[in-house]
């Protein structure tokens, strides 16, 4: 599925040690996922944080 020009910055991602950022221009299937994939990544990343308020 070719992503629409206006919505490629939706996709961008960064590698951990790589420099740069990278967006994706067509979505595969296999990524259909992701909304929940990267909620699973923050949630693991910032699990000490959760329940407090950040300024």
């Amino acid at each position: 599925i070719i992503v629409a020009e206006e919505d490629i910055h939706k996709t961008t991602f960064m590698c951990p040690g790589h420099i740069g950022a990278f967006e994706y221009t067509v979505m595969h299937f296999g990524l259909r996922n992701t909304g929940a994939t990267y909620q699973r990544a923050m949630n693991s990343i910032f699990h000490d944080m959760i329940g407090y308020s950040l300024e």
